[in-house]
Formats: structure tokens, C-alpha cells, sequence
């Protein structure tokens, strides 16, 4: 693909003019760097044109973070995975703007994200396994994670907070907590 050509190119350039390491080391740095800054742009340009550019951060917020940590199903390709985020923030957005979720719907999505959490974080995608040093720390750190948004999906319940806000934050974790219960499903299946 393109941003496959543009990093080989970049890659090439940098070698030629003296930097010291690995043509393919760098392709593959490049391509990855082109291709999260067309996935966060494409989430941006988005939320810029639905008139909601704050939820794009907010997305963000609640998604990145659990995914890091609690792990999720990896594509097979960068490009995949940013078309694949682009798609998850637009149902996201969708979602939002058309439900209104009440403020126990939050707490609930919070808890449900809190225990899948509990019981399966963190789950390697078979094309990416964590070593046993990094489950641990992994697994603390989303709990973590998946304890504080369940306190302040709890902090908003009570105090009737507004929505609007927080709705995409909160899809965004139910999205990180989905793509983590996708990558255990196949793991399960591969296994077999």
C-alpha cells in the first residue's frame, strides 16, 4: 500500500545519508508512525465534521489507554487496525449522538468493562504475546484503569452529571473491553 511505499522510500533515504541502522528496522518504524497519524487524523477529521472535535480526544481517553494495557485483537496489518479504530469511533459517534444513554447505562457499561477486566485482562493477540513480566504489570495497570472509570462512571451517576460528555468516553472503553473479548474468542478458536 501506499504508506507501505512512503516508509520504504523515507527508510531508504535515511540509510543513504548515513543514519546507522537497518533499512527494514526503519520501514517498518515509518510505517507505523504514517500510518497512526492518518488513523488519528482520519478519527479527527471526523469529529471535526460532525462538529464534535472534542469527542475525538475524549474517544481517545477512554479507548487507547484499556486497550494498551488490557490487550485486544491486533490486525494483520497497521492499516487495518487504524481502518478498523476509524470505523469503531464513527459507530462510537453514531451511537452518541443518536442514544442517549441514562447515567446508570454509564455505570453499567463501567462495570461490565470492570469485570471482563478482571477475569481476562490482560489477553494477548496471538500474533503479538506479552511475556510473563509484562502480563503481570499489564494486568495491574488495566485494573487500574478499569477501577478508576468505574469510580467516576459511579461519581457521575451521582451526580447526574452530563452525558453528552461522557458518552463517547465510555463507548471508547466499551470498545477497548469488546476488542479484548474478540481477541480471547480467537485465541480460543486457533487453539483448537
Amino acid at each position: 500500500m501506499w504508506e507501505k511505499r512512503l516508509a520504504q522510500s523515507i527508510a531508504k533515504k535515511c540509510v543513504c545519508s548515513g543514519i546507522q541502522q537497518s533499512e527494514p528496522v526503519l520501514c517498518f518504524g515509518f510505517e507505523l508512525i504514517i500510518t497512526t497519524l492518518v488513523g488519528i487524523g482520519a478519527i479527527f477529521l471526523i469529529a471535526i465534521l460532525t462538529g464534535k472535535p472534542w469527542s475525538c480526544v475524549l474517544f481517545l481517553l477512554g479507548f487507547a489507554p484499556l486497550r494498551k494495557y488490557a490487550g485486544g485483537y491486533h490486525a494483520t496489518t497497521h492499516s487495518r487496525c487504524h481502518i478498523i479504530s476509524t470505523i469503531i469511533f464513527s459507530i462510537c459517534l453514531f451511537t452518541s449522538s443518536h442514544l442517549d444513554l441514562p447515567h446508570i447505562g454509564i455505570f453499567i457499561i463501567s462495570m461490565f468493562n470492570w469485570i471482563v477486566i478482571l477475569i481476562f485482562a490482560p489477553v494477548s493477540a496471538r500474533n503479538k504475546p506479552l511475556s510473563s513480566e509484562h502480563i503481570l504489570k499489564n494486568r495491574t495497570i488495566s485494573i487500574m484503569i478499569a477501577s478508576f472509570e468505574a469510580i467516576l462512571a459511579l461519581e457521575f451517576l451521582i451526580l447526574k452529571a452530563s452525558n453528552n460528555i461522557i458518552e463517547v468516553f465510555y463507548l471508547g472503553t466499551l470498545s477497548a473491553t469488546t476488542s479484548m473479548l474478540v481477541a480471547k474468542i480467537e485465541n480460543k478458536l486457533t487453539r483448537r
